[in-house]
């Protein structure tokens, strides 16, 4: 069967979901879930149930699709906070939440969140995070893995065992943040040490910092 060709006013080509569902190497259910979480362009006009969307438009986003992957799973939540780093007195130094304000902030009151767009524009503090409040949205933290910008076998064999997800560089460089979806169960500790392997998982109650540099660049997976 011929695919239908539709062009605009201008001459130019319009794409419908089989053809957008081709570039992306997708199927056309999963354009539909992207366009549910606001993870892709709208379509600009239909003919009959045909959604049609500007090839430009398709073409810049598979372009940044991926650089755009921990922005856009977690974009749209307003739970974002700032964070400055306070030295404690064993020389490390400990994350304490701000607001875009640089007031106090806190992991459990919403009044100190904000929205990404608003914490990416201030520059209070050192960095940013995202909020866990038990929503389905888990990260797990590994740390003391990375040296001179490689995972060591540890860290690499834990997250092979993982489905393909999200999987960033701390703000030292020396831990890997693996962000998914799941909830802890009652059953699995928080914290715990696997063949030497620090693994903390945490999915409410805190914050975890996103600097969106990627080790892995993946949508997030049902990682519990």
């Amino acid at each position: 069967m011929n695919q239908l060709k539709v062009f605009d006013s201008s001459g130019a080509s319009l794409l419908t979901a089989e053809d957008v569902a081709l570039l992306a190497g997708c199927k056309i259910a999963t354009l539909d879930s992207y366009l549910s979480r606001s993870q892709m362009p709208k379509p600009v006009g239909v003919i009959g149930r045909t959604r049609l969307w500007d090839q430009s438009i398709i073409q810049t986003w598979l372009l940044y699709r991926d650089e755009l992957k921990i922005i856009i799973e977690l974009r749209n939540k307003p739970r974002w906070v700032r964070y400055k780093l306070t030295p404690r007195d064993n020389g490390t130094f400990s994350k304490v939440p701000k607001t875009i304000t640089g007031k106090a902030g806190s992991s459990t009151n919403s009044s100190t969140w904000a929205t990404y767009d608003d914490i990416v524009a201030s520059t209070h503090g050192d960095g940013f995070g995202f909020v866990m409040n038990n929503d389905g949205i888990m990260c797990i933290d590994l740390d003391h893995c990375v040296v001179d910008g490689k995972p060591n076998d540890l860290a690499l064999e834990f997250i092979a065992s993982l489905p393909k997800t999200y999987v960033e560089f701390s703000p030292s460089g020396a831990g890997l943040h693996i962000w998914g979806f799941g909830i802890i169960p009652d059953d699995v500790p928080n914290k715990e040490i696997i063949n030497g392997l620090s693994i903390e998982r945490y999915c409410t109650g805190r914050f975890m910092t996103v600097t969106g540099k990627p080790f892995i660049n993946a949508s997030f997976a049902q990682i519990m």
